[in-house]
């Protein structure tokens, strides 16, 4: 299995330390150089706490993020490495890249972007019933 292709212009959505002002992103990776951070955004799923970081399934529900626009898609494989996404072996990957809906301030789906969805089960674990995850948490780990 190959990641979909990625292409200049290309819009994705963070919520966790690939966010704009997070700590602890990929290294080598500057996220202001190769695109630009467009705003909060509001995306369809569930989110869930996976202890120092969250986890973005698809099902109904709201989540908050920063809407991002890439401008060289040469560092979409670094993305996809800091994310765990495998290609290799999709069933073991930790995130897998899709498109989710953006939705405009009246809830509606209004555009699509690239979200790193959370490949694992969530079963146990405390949903994030804010669908944001803040800066002010612990997050030594890794997120989308």
């Amino acid at each position: 299995m190959i990641a979909p292709p990625v292409s200049a212009g290309d819009h994705f959505v963070f919520y966790g330390l690939l966010k704009q002002g997070m700590q602890g992103g990929p290294k080598g990776v500057d996220l202001e150089r190769h695109g630009q951070f467009l705003g909060p955004c509001r995306f369809t799923g569930a989110m869930f706490d996976m202890g120092a970081y969250p986890g973005v399934v698809r099902q109904k529900g709201i989540c908050h993020g920063m809407l991002y626009r890439l401008d060289h898609p040469r560092i979409a494989r670094k993305l996809d490495a800091f994310e765990g996404v495998r290609t290799d072996a999709p069933s073991k990957a930790l995130y897998r890249r899709e498109k989710v809906s953006i939705l405009d301030d009246f809830g509606r789906p209004c555009a699509k972007a690239w979200a790193y969805v959370y490949n694992n089960p969530v079963a146990g674990r405390p949903m994030v019933r804010s669908g944001f995850w803040s800066a002010g948490r612990k997050s030594t780990a890794r997120t989308a």
